[in-house]
């Protein structure tokens, strides 16, 4: 025996179970704190998912409905000016103050339109709620779809077209909604 009493030795391999499960546990605690992580961001996306798709839906029907009725107040405008023209024949010259007048007047209440333009059987421009029409300032429109439609196709309607590029108000873009003018006799007197 030595002065410094006897000596008792551990195992050696009992010595390394407790470092082998103290690392055995930090890593299962590390991959059990990624799973919560992992499942809360998770659930978080659905639910963020699931709202956005409602907001979405919500929107959708908002702006279907606002382009219904855009459309319902422009149909109505354009059949109210159809009728003024039928009213008044002498709205079909070209130029003509009275027809600018009122197009100008129709319009101001109906925001979803820009501008009324009226369109003689060739395609003339007559005038349009800008103030265009007027002497010395002269177009035709008759290589356009939405007047070809009109003029070939008596019984089509409303008319929706695609943006163009404006011939009379250069450098804005606009989309055609357009009705045919009819004479009494049911012949195409413009558009």
């Amino acid at each position: 025996m030595s002065a410094k009493g006897p000596s008792i030795e551990p195992p050696r391999g009992s010595a390394r179970w407790p470092a082998r499960l103290i690392i055995l546990s930090g890593v299962l605690l590390a991959l059990l704190c990624d799973a919560f992580v992992a499942q809360v961001l998770h659930s978080n996306y659905d639910q963020t998912y699931r709202s956005a798709a409602e907001s979405n839906t919500d929107l959708v029907q908002v702006i279907q409905e606002f382009t219904l009725r855009s459309m319902q107040g422009v149909n109505l405008l354009l059949r109210t000016v159809a009728d003024d023209i039928k009213d008044n024949p002498a709205f079909m010259s070209e130029g003509s103050p009275a027809l600018i007048a009122d197009l100008k007047q129709r319009v101001a209440s109906y925001p979803a339109a820009e501008a009324v333009v009226v369109l003689d059987a060739k395609g003339n421009l007559l005038g349009d709620s800008l103030g265009n029409g007027v002497a010395g300032r002269r177009f035709n429109f008759a290589d356009r779809t939405y007047f070809r439609v009109q003029r070939n196709d008596p019984d089509f309607g409303l008319f929706i077209g695609v943006p163009h590029a404006a011939r009379a108000n250069s450098g804005h873009s606009f989309i055609a909604i357009n009705r045919a003018l009819r004479r009494p006799d049911g012949r195409f007197e413009g558009a």
